[in-house]
């Protein structure tokens, strides 16, 4: 927005009368307002950082980009997949009380799952980074925080 490019040097020059516009004032005033520009260039720099912070989601192709953007910003080899995941086999409801009675089709053994091993290996994705890329674990963990959705478990695989 347009609202907060200041430059000061030209807002001086346009503010100050044209019979005070010497170099010297000029140099005098630049000195002053140098605290506020310094100022200034902090607030834009973090006004960027949140602009870009808020444009990232819990989504996998936005946390693929903060991770790549942080971590390997020229190959960007850093990707996401998803958990493994069970087919659970359904016997019968608790309300129906029947009796237990499991017999495998065709003499193959039948695995049940419980409704953890169900869901998935513990994890509902994976994040790939591959072996040769250094970084400190407990950044990428921390990114990966801030930005997963809060009940979605994850584990860091070295490929």
């Amino acid at each position: 927005m347009k609202y907060f490019n200041i430059n000061y040097i030209r807002l001086i020059q346009q503010l100050l009368p044209v019979v005070f516009r010497k170099d010297l004032i000029m140099a005098f005033l630049r000195v002053l307002t140098s605290p506020i520009s310094r100022l200034h260039n902090l607030f834009m720099q973090n006004r960027s950082a949140n602009i870009y912070h808020l444009g990232i989601t819990g989504q996998i192709c936005y946390l693929e980009k903060v991770l790549n953007d942080r971590f390997d910003s020229s190959q960007r080899r850093i990707y996401i997949s998803n958990g493994n995941f069970f087919d659970q086999v359904y016997i019968f409801t608790q309300d129906e009380e029947l009796d237990l009675f499991i017999d495998g089709e065709g003499g193959e053994d039948l695995y049940l799952f419980t409704e953890q091993e169900s869901g998935s290996e513990s994890v509902d994705f994976i994040v790939n980074v591959p072996l040769d890329l250094q970084y400190n674990d407990a950044e990428m963990k921390a990114i990966i925080d801030m930005y997963k959705l809060a009940s979605k478990t994850y584990k860091i695989d070295k490929k």
